[in-house]
């Protein structure tokens, strides 16, 4: 099995920088075939965790163009039809959902199936946290932004 990550006795402070040259330098052309269909199970709850994330960031920033765009063009897209027994001509659908139907036509253990399956949802789940966190963070942020504009309006007006 494939293991990318950080020991345990390096830093996490940019850890994203080590898993990204984990993935680089893994010798792709010599992979089992168990490594490659580990490698797709962890890009399906990749792509949930991808879907999930515009639709958090749309919610709290409803009138960005970037985001809506970005959302439209990755989510709910025709980009990966046609592909044989998994999206018909112009079917409309996100990676994820391309990714769950791929992985049902790849033969494996159901034990393989629910161990591979429990580490996604492990990963999901400390990512959906982290988003939540992170959501709560950004809103109490824009909470202390609008107070701190309130207070220098006022100073201004009393100046005045």
């Amino acid at each position: 099995m494939v293991a990318i990550g950080l020991s345990p006795n390096e830093s996490k402070a940019f850890a994203y920088e080590q898993v990204i040259d984990d993935i680089c330098d893994l010798n792709w052309s010599n992979l089992s075939q168990e490594d490659v269909v580990n490698v797709a199970w962890a890009h399906y709850h990749f792509s949930v965790q991808f879907r999930e994330s515009p639709e958090l960031a749309c919610a709290l920033y409803p009138d960005d163009d970037r985001l809506r765009q970005l959302d439209q063009g990755e989510r709910n897209t025709d980009n990966l039809s046609p592909w044989p027994g998994v999206a018909a001509i112009g079917e409309r659908m996100n990676h994820d959902e391309f990714m769950r139907r791929t992985l049902a036509l790849t033969t494996i253990s159901e034990s393989r199936r629910r161990n591979l399956a429990t580490i996604g949802q492990v990963y999901l789940t400390k990512t959906r946290t982290m988003d939540e966190h992170l959501g709560r963070l950004q809103l109490a942020s824009r909470h202390e932004r609008a107070r701190l504009g309130d207070r220098v309006q006022l100073r201004r007006s009393a100046r005045r």
